[in-house]
């Protein structure tokens, strides 16, 4: 064999060996146990049709906040137990004029009670049903 093949069966044996070892390390997330959330959301009285909710840890933890799509008024996501801050976001895309250039930007449609300044706070529990529903107000009565 040359010896151009034996390096080359040494790398594939030591790549294939080491696969393992990256899903033993947790490649992503804490390692903590997820419990699923699902719930619905409503914007102005009526499903919400698209959007994205996320649940962020509170006090923030390290790791990125647990979110979902919204569709058709109803989500479910997956996050670590404990208190969360809850933000709902609906973005739209815009054009933006900068210096005579056109530019793509997304645009926040929903008061920012519901998202940047959000105040809203659930548990999540282990051992128990955690379903949120949420009503979102963007006409003032």
């Amino acid at each position: 064999m040359s010896r151009f093949g034996r390096s080359a069966w040494g790398v594939t044996v030591l790549f294939f060996a080491g696969l393992p070892m990256g899903f033993l390390a947790g490649c992503g997330g804490s390692g903590e146990p997820t419990f699923e959330v699902s719930g619905k959301v409503k914007l102005d009285g009526k499903p919400m049709k698209e959007g994205v909710i996320y649940f962020e840890a509170v006090p923030p933890d390290g790791n990125p906040p647990a979110h979902a799509q919204i569709a058709d008024g109803a989500y479910t996501l997956r996050t670590t137990p404990g208190k969360k801050l809850v933000k709902i976001s609906l973005e739209k895309d815009v054009e933006i004029d900068m210096a005579g250039e056109k530019e793509k930007m997304k645009e926040e449609t929903l008061p920012s009670e519901y998202n940047s300044d959000s105040k809203i706070h659930r548990e999540v529990k282990t051992g128990e049903a955690n379903k949120y529903d949420f009503e979102v107000k963007t006409k003032k009565k």
